[in-house]
């Protein structure tokens, strides 16, 4: 997409492929330096289809790594419950009523994740 666009905006504004390249990433990340800008109209069509793609692409990229890093979380923290609950089991005539009701809810919890 950012190749694509410095490669458009070259042949619609006469910039050089490096300046093309730096203005289309730059605009796509929404960063907007304003250090080269459009002049023409299909230079800023191209401009204004970038920004669009762009800010979609960034949203995408932003939402995809959280929701990486969140389901890790997650279950990090199932698998140390589960360990938790293993780690109980192996002792089980030691554990009261009130622990076997824990563990359940535990489970319980842990199956309604999913």
């Amino acid at each position: 997409m950012i190749l694509a666009g410095g490669i458009l905006i070259h042949f619609a504004e006469g910039m050089s492929y490096g300046d093309g390249i730096w203005w289309a990433f730059v605009t796509a990340t929404t960063v907007g330096y304003g250090d080269i800008s459009p002049t023409t109209f299909y230079g800023r069509l191209i401009a204004m289809a970038l920004m669009l793609v762009g800010i979609g692409l960034i949203g995408t990229v932003t939402s995809t790594l959280t929701s990486y890093f969140l389901n890790t979380q997650r279950k990090n923290t199932e698998n140390q419950t589960i360990e938790m609950i293993k780690n109980q089991l192996d002792h089980f005539e030691q554990l009261s009523n009130e622990d076997i009701e824990i563990i359940y809810k535990l489970l319980k919890g842990l199956k309604n994740m999913d």
